[in-house]
């Protein structure tokens, strides 16, 4: 989404004391969807597939093919793009990583990795653990649980085509501070996308779920190397 035509809520609070409740918090309200996706997603989201895009400064874009199941937890990762990567495959489950890669890369043939060895984390920001809109919930209730210690924050709340931006800024850089401007996108009851700038105003990364099916009755066969061949 590249725009918000209507602005329904528009919560700029700027805090420049600690003293505040955790009522008065502008994280509060972001805090609460957060906790209600996560119980959202625990009742009723066993499994999904989706198309996971991600911009990032540093590593570039990506398109990614993903399935993943919650219990136990298990993930299936195909690149559609860029080129150079479109094919690679791994699977994430019992707590190792089985990959293969294209071109040249498969002469290595098929690999078990840990999640946070440096080969699986080659082009990557975070390990496959940190995949997925549970994850992404979980992380803004751990963030925001810490922000109500602070103040310096404003918040603001945006709606279209019934997807709600959650948007959090710090004016100043402080050391609790990991980002200038983060902008949480939820979309029934579900935490779709994240963007993050520094404070220079870049976009640091940009992660989007897009093509959400959810509860597709994944089985153990979905995170079997065989069943891909390698």
């Amino acid at each position: 989404m590249k725009s918000f035509k209507n602005v329904l809520i528009s919560l700029i609070v700027c805090l420049n004391s600690t003293s505040l409740s955790a009522e008065e918090h502008p994280f509060t309200p972001l805090l609460g969807i957060a906790k209600d996706s996560l119980e959202h997603i625990n009742k009723g989201v066993q499994d999904y597939t989706t198309v996971l895009v991600k911009n990032d400064a540093t590593y570039g874009s990506q398109r990614l093919y993903v399935k993943v199941r919650h219990d136990p937890f298990s993930v299936y990762v195909k690149f559609l793009s860029p080129t150079r990567e479109a094919g690679k495959e791994a699977i994430y489950k019992d707590g190792v990583i089985v990959a293969h890669g294209v071109g040249a890369q498969r002469v290595f043939g098929t690999l078990t990795l840990k999640p946070t060895s440096p080969l699986a984390m080659a082009g990557q920001r975070y390990p496959v653990t940190e995949l997925g809109i549970k994850r992404l919930a979980e992380r803004v209730v751990e963030v925001g649980s810490k922000e109500k210690n602070y103040g310096e924050c404003t918040a603001s709340v945006e709606e279209d085509s019934g997807t709600t931006c959650y948007t959090i800024e710090h004016p100043y850089p402080r050391k609790q501070f990991f980002f200038h401007v983060a902008k949480i996108f939820v979309r029934d009851k579900l935490p779709v996308r994240i963007q993050l700038f520094d404070w220079g105003k870049t976009l640091v990364e940009d992660y989007e779920y897009t093509d959400i099916k959810l509860n597709q009755g994944l089985t153990d066969r979905d995170f079997d190397s065989k069943e891909y061949g390698f």
